[in-house]
């Protein structure tokens, strides 16, 4: 395969990747970690207030996005790929007691980092 080729399909696989995370459905969180999940985002239900909720991002090193207003984020789209430090976004739906948890840009794969990070917002529950 030439080198012309080669960069075409490559740049091909990244976009397909790219909208296949964005349109992909958001996963249903368990308590069980989670040994490998392709195109992760979670969907969690949690059982505490919503105020404990917010505090838990806070704590967590969320901030909330300006004119959002039940979405936070943390972290950035460069750099380590460690789940610490990627861009993650957690929108908050109060009426449902739920969140959902996607990354900023997109991840591939998944085995457990992200789950953890939902899992800590949740307060009390240490997994």
């Amino acid at each position: 395969m030439d080198l012309p080729m080669l960069l075409i399909t490559t740049s091909f696989m990244i976009l397909f990747s790219f909208f296949g995370y964005r349109i992909s459905p958001h996963r249903e969180w368990k308590n069980t970690k989670p040994r490998f999940v392709w195109l992760p985002k979670y969907e969690v239900n949690f059982e505490s207030s919503t105020q404990e909720i917010y505090e838990s991002l806070k704590l967590n090193g969320y901030i909330k996005v300006p004119g959002k207003r039940n979405l936070f984020k943390r972290g950035k789209v460069y750099g380590d790929f460690s789940a610490k430090h990627i861009l993650l976004h957690v929108e908050v739906f109060e009426e449902d007691t739920r969140f959902t948890l996607s990354a900023g840009s997109f991840v591939l794969f998944d085995t457990g980092d992200l789950w953890r990070a939902s899992a800590d917002i949740l307060p009390n529950k240490h997994p």
